[in-house]
């Protein structure tokens, strides 16, 4: 993987992490749209949750390394 390439992934999967706090945090404390069950683990310091987290660490990179699989072996 290219340097730029590797920082086009790194600042795509960071801003989903900042957009996922954000809306979690706007949508949990502010607005008061939801709550998460008893059983929902939670981040220490910032309450969002680990499903949400998870799921921005685990499909976009998932969905990132599939696409570089299939465009195959890049040229330098």
């Amino acid at each position: 993987m290219s340097g730029s390439n590797h920082w086009a992934s790194v600042l795509f999967i960071g801003t989903g992490f900042g957009i996922t706090i954000g809306i979690e945090f706007l949508s949990i404390e502010v607005l008061d749209r939801w709550t998460y069950g008893a059983g929902m683990p939670r981040l220490p310091f910032i309450g969002t949750g680990l499903a949400p987290i998870l799921q921005w660490a685990l499909i976009p990179a998932l969905g990132l390394w599939h696409m570089r699989r299939l465009s195959g072996p890049t040229r330098t």
